[in-house]
């Protein structure tokens, strides 16, 4: 795919999520969703995440893609069978890399929740082991920020790269 391809599909709407439940194991009642990228290619059919957030990252595109994935899961989340036995759910977004480092994403993330009603502690901002080693300063700055204004965090693939505990300690 070309960045304009991608462009135009970020313009047109043709990026969508689909949504993967999160159970309490030990209950195995629903908790929450995590909130993941599609792309709905004219051609292609239903693309993958792997196939087009490389490429998002690269050309520029990754904070238009956020916003259009936050607004949609926000959306989503604000509706009132959004619930488990009347308790609402949280919803999971993955935050890429580039997204984190460029514009402004605590200001996008506050102005998307309140738009959509979505209290700030139901949403949990995924990020992964390699943020936190690219701009640190940066990353920690802007997690802390979301932190502060109630939104939850989690690290996304924990221990599949070079995760320590010191490494967790370092991070709200």
């Amino acid at each position: 795919f070309s960045r304009e391809d991608l462009a135009e599909a970020i313009s047109a709407g043709d990026l969508f999520v689909v949504f993967q439940p999160i159970l309490d194991l030990t209950t195995l009642v629903p908790v929450g969703a995590e909130a993941l990228v599609r792309w709905r290619h004219p051609l292609r059919g239903i693309v993958p995440p792997g196939l087009f957030v490389g490429l998002a990252e690269s050309s520029g595109l990754v904070y238009g893609m956020t916003e259009q994935v936050l607004t949609q899961a926000l959306a989503f989340a604000s509706r009132p069978e959004y619930s488990w036995n009347g308790k609402p759910l949280a919803l999971s977004v993955n935050l890429a890399t580039a997204a984190l480092i460029e514009g402004d994403p605590t200001r996008l993330i506050m102005s998307l929740l309140a738009a959509s009603g979505v209290a700030p502690g139901r949403l949990v901002v995924e990020v992964t082991e390699s943020v936190m080693q690219a701009e640190r300063t940066r990353v920690l700055e802007i997690v802390s920020r979301l932190r502060l204004r109630g939104v939850e965090l989690s690290i996304d693939d924990f221990g599949t790269g070079t995760s320590s505990l010191e490494r967790l300690d370092q991070f709200p």
